[in-house]
């Protein structure tokens, strides 16, 4: 991408959301047309070691790496025995982040497929579709929401021996704005 135009992207982005899910990585806003769609920009001050629980997302996206790189690893429904199981729940956003609605589906089994995406790529999701992702540090992306087409989003959690492992969680020190 022209590094004019990522300059300029820079110098709009506001409103930041600190430990975006994982310590180091910043959510900053650079446009937002509510439910028809929002430009964001993702900035990982660390290498990530955390685990992103896997998830969907309520709209399709399109994302581009400004800096660094990501892996999105999908996750894919399988009649597969040796596939590992998990349990789907489906959450209803609450319209602040971390605030959900959870309804529990059940297990199923799921496969997966980690791509890479280095500086200049880029990557896109429909919002049925379930991943989590990994940053490494310094990575930069343009992500652009598309509008809102679904009230909830798909969470996976390991399901060992007849027992959903809650991996989804809402931490504390995650979400946090600057000081006004």
């Amino acid at each position: 991408m022209n590094q004019d135009a990522i300059k300029q992207l820079f110098a709009m982005r506001h409103s930041p959301l600190r430990n975006y899910i994982v310590p180091g990585l910043t959510s900053w806003m650079i446009m937002d047309n509510g439910d028809s769609g929002k430009v964001r920009m993702f900035d990982c001050s660390r290498e990530q070691q955390e685990f992103i629980t896997p998830h969907s997302h309520r709209f399709d996206f399109t994302a581009c790496v400004l800096r660094g790189s990501v892996e999105n690893t999908l996750w894919v429904e399988t009649d597969d025995p040796n596939a590992d199981r998990y349990f789907v729940t489906r959450t209803q956003y609450l319209g602040k982040p971390g605030k959900y609605k959870r309804i529990e589906i059940g297990a199923a089994r799921f496969i997966t497929d980690t791509l890479t995406h280095s500086e200049g790529e880029w990557y896109g999701m429909r919002h049925s579709d379930i991943h989590s992702i990994k940053f490494a540090k310094g990575t930069v992306v343009l992500f652009i929401e598309n509008r809102t087409i679904s009230t909830y989003t798909n969470v996976l959690e390991p399901w060992v021996n007849d027992e959903r492992i809650p991996t989804m969680k809402t931490e504390p020190w995650m979400f946090k704005k600057d000081a006004a």
